[in-house]
C-alpha cells in the first residue's frame, strides 16, 4: 500500500514531537539525505527547517 499523500508521516512526526514535549525535550534534530526530496517536503511541512549543511568526500 502506498502511504504517500494521506498524511501518515506527518501524523507520526507530530506524535513524536508531542511525546518529546511530554519528556521536556523541545529541540528536535534529524538527518536526511539531500536527494530525498519527498522526506524533506514532509519535514518542512511539520515545521523542520534546514540548519546545517554537512559535506563529505569519498564513499
Amino acid at each position: 500500500m502506498n502511504y504517500r499523500g494521506i498524511g501518515v508521516y506527518s501524523k507520526i512526526i507530530e506524535s513524536l514531537k508531542d511525546w518529546c514535549r511530554s519528556q521536556n525535550m523541545f529541540e528536535h534534530l534529524l538527518n536526511v539525505y539531500n536527494e530525498n526530496a519527498s522526506a524533506i517536503k514532509v519535514y518542512k511541512k511539520v515545521g523542520f527547517k534546514k540548519h546545517l549543511i554537512n559535506m563529505r568526500i569519498g564513499s
